[in-house]
């Protein structure tokens, strides 16, 4: 062999495989838009649990419970496409989040505040309204509502919180989260009612087709038709039939097909039986 070939051969045995890649998000796929939704959702409540005046936690607590929520954006990231585009994921997403929101607002020390109220009535939105369109701008409605009860009790108080302005973006992205995912949720619904639909349409037509061809094949057996040799009598011109009996020509015919008689005379007879 010559000393080129064996080269040859030695590298492209000791070719290293490229290491396999993972895809780049689509932003406009249902499963970045969960993961970007989620981001947005640790970024508003660790900052309302850091920056809020009367937390019920220490601040090594708190760095805990945003760690806890940054390790569950890094689940998603590395989860399979697969998996985040499948119908279940974004329900528990919704379970989940309104478990450590609820949490959250009350370890932020806003459990007995209107934040609450306001949060949980967003929820309900969700729960509620038949579209995105209509939630988003209900809860745009909303969130402008508790805008100016907060600008109401400033005036009173004298003092607005920098926490107390982050309540409204707040409210706006977790409207925006619970929307989309409501929303994706009942189109997944929706296209599998359809698909059931379509089944049972599918199916129904088939036993419709089924019990046509049936029909068909039951009214083709009892067509009557004259099919073969007949024995007649030579002289009365009878028609012996299958037992053996001997009938008229009009009785066999119309046994044996789908006709009837109508009597009348020829103009040969007429002239030879009645005579004018």
């Amino acid at each position: 062999m010559p000393e080129s070939a064996g080269l040859d051969l030695a590298v492209h045995d000791n070719v290293i495989p490229e290491p396999r890649r993972r895809e780049p998000l689509d932003l406009a796929s249902p499963g970045s838009q969960l993961i970007l939704l989620q981001i947005l959702f640790t970024i508003v409540w660790s900052y309302e649990l850091l920056f809020s005046p009367d937390a019920m936690l220490s601040i090594e607590a708190e760095e805990w419970v945003i760690l806890g929520l940054l390790a569950l954006v890094a689940a998603l990231l590395v989860l399979p496409k697969e998996i985040l585009e499948t119908g279940w994921l974004p329900g528990v997403l919704v379970v989940s989040d309104t478990v450590i929101a609820s949490a959250l607002v009350y370890l932020s020390g806003n459990g007995v505040s209107d934040l609450y109220l306001t949060y949980f009535l967003i929820v309900l939105l969700a729960a509620t309204t038949r579209s995105l369109k209509q939630m988003i701008w209900l809860s745009v409605l909303l969130c402008l509502s508790y805008g100016v009860v907060l600008y109401l009790e400033s005036l009173t108080d004298g003092t607005l919180q920098e926490g107390q302005l982050l309540r409204l973006p707040l409210l706006l992205i977790m409207a925006i989260f619970y929307g989309v995912t409501t929303e994706r949720v009942r189109r997944i619904n929706d296209e599998k009612s359809g698909l059931l639909d379509y089944i049972a349409d599918r199916k129904q037509a088939e036993e419709e087709r089924e019990r046509l061809i049936k029909e068909l094949q039951e009214a083709m057996a009892n067509i009557k038709t004259l099919r073969g040799f007949l024995p007649i009598c030579a002289h009365c011109k009878n028609i012996r039939d299958d037992k053996g009996y001997w009938r008229s020509v009009e009785e066999y015919v119309r046994a044996h097909a789908d006709v009837d008689f109508s009597h009348g005379i020829c103009p040969r007879c007429l002239e030879k039986h009645f005579p004018a």
